[in-house]
């Protein structure tokens, strides 16, 4: 039947959307996690070593 073939075809549709969606949302929360490592690590050695280090010594990039 003509109906079934169509709502066949847009639930098939849908889950290639939702499948490509998720893969990229993934990769953008691999780097966002890799992104709060770096801080992790920055702030612990910020912290470890307060009194040889400042801050603004640091090797620090801002995104504008």
């Amino acid at each position: 039947m003509v109906i079934t073939c169509f709502f066949t075809e847009t639930l098939a549709l849908q889950a290639e959307i939702i499948k490509r969606l998720q893969r990229e949302k993934f990769v953008d929360m691999i780097k966002h996690m890799d992104g709060h490592e770096q801080i992790d690590r920055l702030v612990a050695l910020y912290t470890s070593s307060a009194k040889v280090f400042h801050l603004s010594e640091l090797p620090v990039r801002v995104k504008k």
